[in-house]
């Protein structure tokens, strides 16, 4: 190449460089080039009002000493293993790390790195682009600090309203039937007088009805089994309870000699009474399956019917708009504790309902979807 071509080159590129630093010095994304060694060889213009220093304080310095704590050992790290590698592609993806301001406060930032290199495919400059995600990250903790809040709330309103339904079927067992069935006693002590068999006859027989009533809301609010005897007696209970209104159901339950926490037992128990109950006034349903099981720490629950199903999709809708508060109420509960719940359901094939939760209570997490695809306790 003669003289005046190589002239032309290097004018070009001079050029070239000094439309580059142009573009950089005013680029509105906070930017700095590093030399190989990662200290700082020019910022522009948003970095520093990002970093809140002059230019004069940052040249020079390590691009790691302007990071908070240990996200600078992380980012140097990041740094050197992309210098490593050779290849710009290994450097593409953005990372979080916060940057410490010259006046104490941290902001949250996505890096994201370029290799520039001379004629020579010599390394000169990494270019790093940093995009401040602070009010971002701020949004997100208040958004997770009020979803923990409100996961707070709602387990003590489940946890009150338990406490309350004990409290009343004590009361009705303890005061109201104890009262009823003293009054039948005095009602039966005072036979034999002139006419007055007829009326206590009468009177006995809704003294009776008032007693079995009673007895049915209290287990209903609150079955005793379920605190003295634990789930396994009280579902079997519960079964019978729907067996005498007709229902064909089966229950199998395998604890494998384990009793879960108060609370696991609790969900799990309402989360297949609120099941039956929906199966008995929609589904129209021939033979329900209940299956409980208990392995690796965790409690396996499905309930499985032959009705006529629905659209799940819709009915998920439908109760995270509240208008199905018993569909919602089986999956917070089983959220709550950390579980996983599941509805399948298909026109004129039938509903499937599987939730897996710790067998104590807040213990371990689940996948999303916690059985369809799996073998073991519960099987197919």
């Amino acid at each position: 190449m003669n003289r005046s071509a190589t002239g032309s080159v290097e004018t070009r590129l001079k050029s070239s460089e000094i439309q580059f630093l142009k573009v950089f010095r005013y680029n509105p994304i906070a930017m700095v080039l590093v030399e190989p060694d990662l200290s700082l060889a020019h910022t522009n213009q948003e970095f520093r009002r990002l970093i809140g220093h002059a230019n004069r304080d940052l040249l020079g310095r390590s691009i790691g000493d302007l990071v908070d704590g240990e996200d600078g050992s992380r980012m140097v790290l990041r740094l050197r293993r992309s210098l490593d590698s050779g290849s710009p592609e290994q450097a593409e993806s953005w990372e979080e790390f916060r940057l410490l301001r010259q006046d104490g406060q941290t902001r949250w930032i996505r890096l994201n790195t370029e290799e520039i290199h001379d004629r020579d495919g010599e390394l000169i400059y990494l270019l790093l682009m940093f995009e401040d995600i602070t009010e971002r990250k701020c949004f997100d903790q208040e958004r997770e600090a009020y979803r923990q809040r409100l996961e707070h709330l709602s387990r003590r309103l489940l946890e009150s309203q338990e406490a309350e339904r004990r409290k009343l079927a004590r009361e009705l067992h303890d005061e109201w039937g104890q009262t009823l069935t003293a009054i039948k006693m005095g009602m039966q002590a005072v036979r034999g007088g002139p006419g007055v068999d007829g009326i206590l006859d009468t009177a006995t027989a809704e003294v009776d009805r008032l007693i079995r009533h009673v007895r049915e809301l209290s287990l209903q609010l609150r079955p005793s089994v379920l605190d003295d005897l634990g789930l396994e007696a009280a579902l079997n209970w519960l079964i019978a309870q729907h067996k005498r209104a007709g229902m064909k159901l089966d229950l199998h339950v395998d604890l494998d000699g384990q009793r879960p926490s108060a609370e696991v037992e609790t969900a799990c128990f309402r989360v297949v009474q609120e099941a039956l109950t929906n199966v008995r006034r929609h589904a129209g349903a021939e033979h329900v399956e209940v299956r409980v099981g208990c392995r690796h720490g965790q409690l396996d629950l499905l309930i499985r019917d032959d009705g006529e199903g629905f659209d799940a999709h819709r009915a998920q809708e439908h109760a995270g708009r509240g208008r199905s508060l018993g569909l919602l109420s089986m999956e917070e509960r089983v959220s709550l504790l950390g579980g996983a719940f599941e509805l399948l359901s298909t026109r004129g094939v039938g509903t499937r309902i599987t939730a897996r939760l710790p067998l104590h209570a807040g213990t371990e997490e689940f996948p999303s979807s916690p059985l369809a695809a799996q073998d073991g306790v519960l099987g197919t």
